[in-house]
């Protein structure tokens, strides 16, 4: 009789755990509408539940732990040169990147927006990426003050895409607000100032952009 007050006992914590799998107590943080989420302590993004699944493989189930652990993504489109969106409706900004604007409410495009934006349609949209937090941003949960994530984008063959956009002179370093890869990108800044790159040569010829290119969103 004791035995089967126990069983029963048990049986409402047992069905708990079976409708929410372990991952979401060993990884913290609630899903999103996608299925899953930034976990709170590493900054990584999880997959838990399709359609977040489904995007890693193609057929709701996961490859294999190490992909849902990277946090694999699929770009649904290319909004400018620095701002991309997710699969279903996420927007990502990339981290340490500032590129010319395309379009802008109050003034007109900048000089070399349009090449900005088609470069990073080329390189990420429609594909699979991976996502990477910094942890900088932690005390605002990894968002912008337009709610977009906060995020390095790095693609399948291990490109790292917000480095490539500055090398290549795309665009600037966003110098307002700290990030894990500084030093790196400045570097890298000024290779492509000093090689006369993108848009140090296209808006004025003297390898410094024009007045037409300011940095002036987060």
């Amino acid at each position: 009789m004791a035995l089967r007050k126990k069983i029963y006992f048990l049986l409402p914590s047992l069905s708990l755990l079976l409708a929410y799998p372990w991952p979401l107590f060993s990884h913290p943080g609630p899903l999103d509408s996608q299925g899953g989420h930034h976990d709170r302590k590493s900054g990584q993004y999880h997959c838990h539940r399709s359609p977040c699944l489904s995007l890693e493989n193609g057929n709701g189930h996961s490859e294999n732990g190490a992909r849902k652990r990277k946090g694999v993504r699929r770009v649904l489109r290319v909004i400018d040169g620095d701002t991309v969106e997710l699969y279903p409706n996420e927007r990502v900004r990339l981290i340490g990147v500032d590129t010319p604007e395309t379009a802008h409410p109050k003034r007109s495009g900048e000089c070399f927006g349009p090449e900005a934006s088609e470069f990073t349609r080329r390189m990420i949209e429609g594909k699979r990426i991976r996502l990477e937090l910094d942890e900088a941003n932690a005390a605002r949960q990894h968002k912008d003050p337009y709610r977009r994530t906060l995020a390095y984008v790095y693609l399948e063959d291990g490109s790292f895409l917000n480095a490539e956009i500055i090398r290549l002179g795309y665009g600037k370093v966003y110098t307002k607000a700290r990030f894990r890869y500084r030093d790196e990108f400045m570097a890298r800044q000024h290779e492509a100032q000093e090689r006369g790159l993108g848009l140090w040569l296209a808006c004025n010829g003297r390898g410094h952009a024009s007045s037409r290119f300011s940095i002036s969103h987060p």
